[in-house]
């Protein structure tokens, strides 16, 4: 009996081993199990919405501004007839490597376009887990415009360039059925600085939850930029001082503004806002015009002119100012240069390195109060003139005595300006 224990022990050691590890793959096989049963699952679909028309009206071919037509046909730089990209899935709606577009991926500088997360979450209803981050780095030449409400404040975050977007959704499952989607629109604005015609690229989300894996999907395609320079030179109205001094002469000190912009002109027909659709003069532009003087008065004379001009309660900072960005023009302080030279009654200025991108924009004056939403404002400088007090005394004619002296009425154009 020994014996025949003894030699029937290895196989009785060999079969309790081999149940043994049998039953080890089916405890593993079921703990996976277990695992898989208890893990969130989650998809995301990137794709375009409204490809343009939030920041302002599309435009239509019968648009003018300042009096012009702008649009004659579709299409035309600078201009966006439509919004709708055509998206289809193809009836596969949770596979984002087949999606197309029959429609518009054209967008207008400063324009805000819809970058849409569709984004779906399955797990364990009431375990807290309803959680999920969407993160997109966006390509040069976007912005984000603001972050979607129902964004956690305290949890997601934009990178100082608004470029990095974090967005967590947090709480979602409000009746605890395990399973959420939603299609969350990101609007995106388009910066002033991108060139007709420029393509910023494709845009992809990532999306995260715990115990779940990783997904992300890019829109598949890039929207194309349409732009046109639609820049304005304009004038403001004239101040002055009288009993000014030049050497031995005693007459009147006029000054008066000069502003480069995109905006619509007081009295033009204007169908749509005009810094839609502007193209950027670039990071360092030169602006050159003419002042005609020819109209002011046979002896008037440039004393000065410059790029500060001081206190004003309706315009913004002359410059950028950090501590009140909304109220200042985009090039940084002491960067511009003016240069003005007058030969015979035309004065000819030349302004350099102006920040005239168009990627900020001021939205209110120096002391605060709104500026008007379709005006763009680059650069803004003060030219001052002088007129002899023997001018005035001649009258418009120029000769004494007769009935017209003692008074003069000034006109002077600012000509000369073809910004390309």
């Amino acid at each position: 009996m020994y014996i025949k224990l003894f030699l029937y022990m290895p196989i009785l050691y060999k079969i309790f081993k081999f149940k043994g590890a049998v039953l080890l793959r089916l405890l593993t096989i079921m703990i996976l199990m277990l695992g898989a049963l208890n893990a969130a699952n989650v998809k995301i679909i990137t794709k375009y919405g409204k490809t343009g028309g939030i920041a302002g009206r599309l435009n239509t071919t019968a648009d003018k501004i300042n009096g012009r037509e702008i649009c004659k046909n579709d299409p035309t730089p600078g201009c966006d007839f439509s919004n709708d990209p055509g998206w289809s899935d193809h009836g596969t709606p949770n596979k984002g490597s087949d999606d197309t577009y029959s429609g518009d991926l054209i967008v207008r500088t400063n324009d805000i376009f819809e970058l849409v997360a569709a984004w779906s979450w399955n797990g364990t209803a009431g375990a807290g887990e309803d959680n999920v981050t969407l993160k997109t780095t966006l390509p040069q030449g976007y912005v984000l415009s603001t972050l979607p409400g129902s964004c956690d404040a305290s949890l997601s975050s934009v990178s100082e360039d608004r470029r990095e977007i974090v967005c967590v959704r947090k709480g979602f499952d409000k009746k605890n059925v395990g399973t959420v989607s939603e299609d969350l629109p990101f609007p995106i604005r388009v910066l002033g600085s991108n060139a007709n015609g420029t393509q910023p690229g494709d845009i992809s989300f990532e999306i995260t939850a715990p115990n779940a894996t990783k997904d992300s999907d890019s829109a598949g395609a890039s929207l194309t930029v349409t732009a046109a320079p639609r820049w304005n030179l304009q004038k403001s109205r004239y101040w002055h001082k009288t009993g000014y001094k030049d050497g031995n002469q005693t007459g009147f000190l006029i000054y008066y503004k000069y502003y480069i912009e995109v905006d619509e002109v007081n009295g033009e027909t204007d169908d749509a806002p005009g810094y839609l659709g502007t193209e950027s003069m670039g990071a360092d532009a030169t602006f050159e015009f003419t002042d005609d003087l020819s109209g002011v008065s046979p002896h008037a004379k440039l004393i000065e002119c410059k790029t500060d001009y001081g206190s004003n309660s309706v315009d913004p900072y002359p410059y950028y100012n950090s501590n009140y960005p909304d109220r200042s023009i985009a090039t940084p302080p002491g960067t511009q240069k003016i240069t003005c030279a007058q030969s015979s009654d035309k004065i000819s200025i030349k302004l350099e390195h102006v920040d005239a991108r168009l990627n900020h924009i001021p939205r209110k004056s120096l002391t605060g109060a709104n500026l008007p939403v379709n005006r763009a404002i680059a650069t803004i400088g003060v030219i001052e003139i002088f007129v002899p007090l023997d001018d005035v005394k001649a009258g418009k004619d120029g000769i004494d005595g007769n009935n017209d002296d003692g008074e003069l009425a000034t006109v002077n154009r600012l000509t000369d300006f073809d910004p390309t």
